[in-house]
């Protein structure tokens, strides 16, 4: 990705990362990452039109972002675009000042968030980007 660049999943959409690598364009720039957006104000129950989802699974990276993945609106502050759902397995996150963000959201079903991790690893190495 190029310097600064973004990925947003808007409301509706999903992004399925299966065994991909994003990253930045070298190892001397940072992206600033994905966002996934979704309604405060909606559930996440089943397939919901109303949450962006984001899928990281089979081996897949995510790398040198500012924000790995970011479940709302960060960039423009807009926290009624929270909502939207991460679900990671077997994946991997390096080099990124922050891996995961989940911003405040309460699952109108009193259920708990559709988001969730397992398996997966998040580590820094010596080529991380410092000055970005």
């Amino acid at each position: 990705m190029p310097y600064h660049a973004n990925i947003i999943v808007e409301p509706g959409a999903q992004l399925d990362v299966d065994g991909g690598i994003i990253s930045s364009v070298n190892d001397t720039t940072m992206w600033y990452g994905i966002a996934v957006l979704g309604n405060l104000y909606e559930s996440q129950e089943g397939i919901s039109p109303n949450q962006g989802i984001v899928y990281v699974r089979n081996n897949g990276l995510i790398e040198n972002a500012l924000v790995g993945i970011n479940l709302g609106d960060e960039i423009n502050f807009d926290a009624t675009k929270a909502g939207g759902i991460a679900r990671i397995q077997d994946a991997r996150f390096k080099n990124n000042r922050r891996s995961i963000s989940w911003n405040a959201y309460h699952n109108l079903t009193w259920k708990l968030t559709a988001s969730g991790w397992e398996r997966t690893r998040l580590w820094p190495n010596r080529s991380y980007v410092l000055n970005s």
